[in-house]
Formats: C-alpha cells, sequence, structure tokens
C-alpha cells in the first residue's frame, strides 16, 4: 500500500490493481470492503471528505462515495492527470501533485462532475501537498514552496524556502507550521506565519541520519 486515511473508525488503503480498500478498526482491523471493479486502477494517496473518498492515481483522480462503506462506488473520474504521487483536499477543491504536469486543481462542488479549474506550474519537482486556509504548500525536489490558493483559478506563488532536505515527500501543516518529511534528513519545522519569507526553525534527525 502507498497512501492510507482513517475517517469515522475506517482505515481505507490504496495501492494496488484493486482500487480502494476499507477496513474497520473498531476492536482491530477487519475487512469491510473492497471497491467495486471501477477503480481497479494504480492509486497512490487518498483522501477522505464527508462521505467521499479521493484517490489519487498515476495517471487519474478518482471519486468514491464511501457512504454506504460495504459498497463504495465511483461518482467522479478526472482523467489525463499525469503521474503524480500526492493528493489533497480543502473545502470545494482538490489538489494532484502531477509530475511535470505540475499541481492538478480541481473543483470538486459536485463530486459527480469535477473538472479542472486551473494548473500550476513554477520549478521543477512535485512531492507532498498541504493545505492551510489559502496557502498551498508543494514539496519540491529541494524544499518547500508557498502557493496563494485564495482564488484556486488564479493561483500564485509566495515564497520558497529551502532546507537540507533531499525531497520534501509529505507535509503536515498545523496553523502556519508545516513539519516536512525529507527522507534521510529527518522532519524539517518550517514557519510560514509570513508564506512569502517562509523559514526553517526546527529540525528532528533520524538516529544514523546526516
Amino acid at each position: 500500500f502507498w497512501g492510507m486515511a482513517i475517517s469515522n473508525g475506517q482505515l481505507f488503503g490504496v495501492g494496488d490493481a484493486f482500487g480502494l480498500h476499507i477496513w474497520s478498526v473498531a476492536g482491530g482491523p477487519a475487512p469491510i470492503s473492497t471497491s467495486d471493479p471501477s477503480t481497479a486502477t494504480w492509486m497512490n494517496n487518498t483522501f477522505i471528505s464527508g462521505s467521499h473518498a479521493y484517490l489519487f492515481g498515476d495517471q487519474n483522480v478518482m471519486i468514491i462515495d464511501i457512504s454506504d462503506p460495504i459498497q463504495p462506488r465511483r461518482v467522479g473520474f478526472i482523467p489525463d492527470t499525469g503521474t503524480g504521487t500526492r493528493g489533497t483536499v480543502n473545502g470545494t477543491h482538490a489538489y494532484h501533485a502531477a509530475g511535470t504536469n505540475g499541481v492538478i486543481i480541481m473543483d470538486i462542488a459536485t463530486p459527480a462532475t469535477p473538472r479542472v479549474a486551473s494548473t500550476y506550474s513554477f520549478g521543477s519537482g512535485y512531492y507532498g501537498l498541504a493545505v492551510s486556509e489559502t496557502v498551498l504548500y508543494r514539496g519540491t525536489g529541494a524544499g518547500v514552496e508557498t502557493i496563494n490558493i485564495q482564488n484556486p483559478a488564479l493561483t500564485g506563488h509566495l515564497g520558497n524556502v529551502s532546507p537540507s532536505c533531499a525531497g520534501a515527500s509529505d507535509i503536515k501543516v498545523v496553523d502556519s507550521m508545516a513539519y516536512v518529511a525529507c527522507g534521510g534528513s529527518g522532519i524539517r519545522v518550517i514557519d510560514a506565519s509570513n508564506p512569502v519569507l517562509p523559514v526553517e526553525v526546527g529540525n528532528y534527525m533520524l538516529i544514523g541520519g546526516t
């Protein structure tokens, strides 16, 4: 498995050719279902929002209705998004880090009819993604970029920070603090209270790391 999410006592996993897997985690993991055959494609990451699971894959994004976890069903699909590994959802928009295609920004206000709202391309490398209010954090091959998404159809570069980071593979944000997974370089802590000038304020190194 390549991606997981937990919501309402259920664990959702993706990462093989069989789509979305769902388990109950109440009292120990127990299988509930595997999604219908329409989701049988390779997916790398999943995000749960309300009664829908958003699956981000190598070439597409799928939206699965999980209101009945025993019978999940695909309700939305966006093809040809590019090779990507990470995605996230914020309100009525989804964001997919799609390799050389940049960040694909999708309007998901109606999950059955999602559409591409815009594409953001600046620099190279599209790894981890996270959203906090009107700022999108994008992991690059050398650090983290902050992007203005106040209007998702008109995104714009805000700032960069380049800690000692060989590929920011995952990012979690609490308030204005970003915690960045940097492989063998450990975890880097970024203060983005001023997103135009984000700065590294701390780090946690793995034992044996460099």
